[in-house]
């Protein structure tokens, strides 16, 4: 819904945001609102978090979990994130208005769960 106008800088594309990571001093803040049918955002979606994982020690904030994983899957890149992103200094906070339908590894590997409105964490 791009609601985080105030908290970060707008990228428009995942190269746009590669070049914004390598040139930019080491604290950035950046927000990627990608566009697209649901299979274009998972393709999207698995190169956002090879680029977050690769990058490490930062803070990924990624809504509307339940468009790009589901129960029983998930890209592997987003498994790459929360499986073993703390050990690339990755934290992780993962919403959804529907946590039933989100990948399940997420939920066993979160450090907290909020609900109402749902709200899922992994540090």
């Amino acid at each position: 819904m791009d609601e985080y106008a105030e908290h970060a800088r707008a990228v428009r594309s995942l190269a746009e945001m590669l070049n914004a990571t390598r040139s930019s001093e080491r604290a950035f803040r950046l927000r990627y609102v990608p566009r697209g049918t649901d299979r274009e955002l998972a393709a999207r979606f698995g190169a956002f978090c090879a680029l977050a994982y690769s990058s490490g020690d930062l803070v990924m904030v990624v809504e509307e979990l339940q468009r790009v994983t589901t129960p029983s899957w998930a890209p592997a890149e987003w498994s790459d994130c929360t499986l073993r992103g703390r050990h690339r200094r990755l934290s992780i906070v993962g919403m959804s208005q529907r946590p039933a339908s989100v990948d399940k590894n997420f939920f066993s590997m979160a450090t907290f769960i909020r609900s109402s409105p749902s709200f899922l964490c992994l540090s």
